[in-house]
């Protein structure tokens, strides 16, 4: 699969799924870096900039989260296929709706679209991560879907770009592993990771 030559239904998401779920648990991602159950994770959030994590989640739980966001992933394609479009989602996120707000916005435009499926999904990923507090889990669902926006309009270009699946579906494991964490971004062991010691 590196080569990313093939579509993604050639390669199937399964498979993608297995290489961002073997890159996770041997430490081959640059952006990860795991101690036993440990994961110290570095995600690009910007130029030169960085939001850093550290988890905890036993192999079978990665596996887990990792088929959720694939499950997920695989829902907001059908979506697509059935007609929600680029144009659809940015208007449902502008300001022409008299709303300044834009966390009120982005909840907004993730209704335009959601389904029962994807909330279930959503669901499961919290229980698999271990969320309980509905305050976290609330303040978790803000952030997951600004990350699913992200997500959604990359993917919206060509669903069968295997370097954009991968990349996709890599982020929202990255989220979702996010969602029960502790922030380290401003830790000198991850600035120096980030290269920014």
């Amino acid at each position: 699969m590196n080569d990313f030559d093939a579509t993604t239904s050639e390669v199937g998401v399964e498979t993608i799924r297995d290489e961002i779920v073997n890159m996770i648990l041997e430490d081959k991602e640059g952006a990860i870096r795991r101690n036993g159950d440990v994961y110290d994770v570095r995600i690009a959030a910007g130029p030169y900039t960085y939001t850093c994590f550290r988890c905890s989640y036993p192999e079978k739980k990665i596996k887990r989260i990792s088929s959720l966001c694939c499950e997920y992933t695989e829902e907001l394609r059908k979506i697509h296929e059935n007609g929600y479009t680029k144009e659809l989602l940015e208007y449902a996120r502008s300001e022409d709706l008299g709303v300044e707000s834009t966390d009120i916005r982005n909840l907004y435009a993730y209704e335009t679209f959601s389904t029962e499926h994807l909330e279930d999904i959503f669901d499961k990923i919290v229980k698999a991560v271990g969320l309980k507090n509905k305050q976290d889990i609330l303040i978790e669902k803000l952030r997951f879907i600004q990350g699913v926006f992200v997500v959604f309009n990359y993917l919206m270009e060509d669903f069968e770009d295997q370097y954009k699946y991968f990349s996709a579906l890599e982020m929202l494991i990255f989220l979702a592993m996010r969602m029960n964490s502790e922030d380290t971004s401003e830790s000198d062991e991850m600035r120096k990771i980030a290269g920014l010691l």
